[in-house]
């Protein structure tokens, strides 16, 4: 009971002067913010009772266990050895079975989801994994061609395209074995879609989706061009205005539905990317929060908080660092620096610290 009512009470002291760090730039309100932002994840966090949860989790869970397991890892909070040594364990023996890429790949197994599987060996630092990066990617492309890679994740679901891309970009260059042949047939297919009038929207139309967009961007990164790069900022500023919603501080894919944190996180990475002027964005997260009672922490106000949100404020949270001059950051008092949330790359969605000790 007193730790709710603690968090009642924090939750009312919030103001927008306090969270609009970015503006202000006063060292005392960005440490009053992002330590009160930092109680709500950690009470969310050890709610969960990670200790117990962690080590059940198998199968199909692969996507809920890295927005566990990479809030956890923003956030400082480290996992136990034997729930660690726990999960590779498990993920190991589900999903990669005596080390054979034939069960991590396969029709009903998407790319998508190998995504997924692949950031949370990343979030690990699973070494055991990274040695044998290159059996992986022999099977990865011989084995598996480009032709019926395409068969089997494009094909049947036009809609996923953006994603299945970045999904196998990502894969390829979090392995360092990018494969920059097979990158150009990938480009042509990228700018059909880029050049098609409705290459955001989901299967049923009802909604022209970020995460799409955040996908294809993403994959032009690795091969951006001047006028390339031009034309995704119109398509990308376009798209912005289109979905903004300026009253109750925020953007999402249709009129009528609630601003949410994945929408801020994939609009401030793609901004980051393209080297736009995002701080606007970050206001508006601000004014967000400010006007909710759970910290954005679910996609409705009054709603539960539940983790796939919360794992997206947190990574919006980590663009702060782009914000905020290096010279503000190193000036800093050492227990501010404490406060601050990690770089994370607007490309990989991990902190950079991390993917650095995968690829080299």
């Amino acid at each position: 009971m007193e730790s709710s009512s603690r968090i009642e009470v924090m939750s009312n002291e919030i103001n927008f002067i306090e969270l609009n760090f970015i503006k202000t730039r006063k060292k005392k309100n960005q440490s009053k913010c992002l330590l009160k932002i930092r109680f709500f994840l950690f009470s969310y966090l050890h709610f969960l009772n990670l200790n117990f949860i962690l080590p059940n989790f198998v199968g199909g869970k692969i996507l809920l266990l890295l927005w566990i397991v990479n809030t956890c890892d923003l956030n400082g909070l480290k996992l136990s050895n034997l729930v660690k040594k726990n999960l590779i364990s498990r993920l190991i023996k589900n999903k990669f079975k005596n080390f054979n890429y034939e069960n991590l790949i396969n029709e009903k197994l998407n790319l998508p989801l190998q995504f997924s599987f692949f950031s949370l060996i990343s979030v690990m630092r699973c070494a055991k994994f990274f040695i044998l990066r290159h059996r992986i990617y022999i099977y990865f492309i011989i084995k598996k061609s480009s032709k019926k890679i395409y068969k089997n994740n494009f094909d049947q679901n036009e809609v996923l395209e953006a994603r299945i891309i970045y999904s196998y970009l990502f894969i390829s260059s979090i392995l360092d074995l990018f494969n920059e042949l097979f990158f150009k047939n990938l480009k042509k297919k990228m700018l059909i879609l880029f050049r098609s009038s409705y290459f955001f929207e989901f299967k049923n139309k009802i909604e022209i989706h970020a995460s799409l967009e955040y996908c294809l961007i993403n994959s032009h990164f690795f091969s951006f061009s001047f006028t390339e790069k031009n034309k995704l900022k119109n398509q990308f500023l376009n798209y912005v205005n289109h979905n903004q919603s300026f009253f109750n501080f925020g953007l999402s894919g249709r009129k009528n539905k609630t601003v949410d944190t994945c929408y801020f996180f994939w609009i401030l990475a793609v901004s980051v990317v393209l080297d736009l002027q995002f701080t606007f964005f970050l206001e508006k997260i601000c004014n967000f929060l400010a006007n909710s009672e759970v910290y954005a922490i679910s996609d409705k106000i009054g709603k539960k908080p539940d983790i796939y949100h919360t794992y997206y404020l947190n990574l919006c949270l980590c663009f702060e660092i782009f914000a905020i001059s290096s010279k503000e950051r190193f000036r800093s008092s050492s227990s501010i620096k404490k406060i601050f949330f990690p770089k994370i790359s607007p490309i990989y969605m991990l902190r950079e610290s991390t993917l650095f000790y995968n690829l080299f």
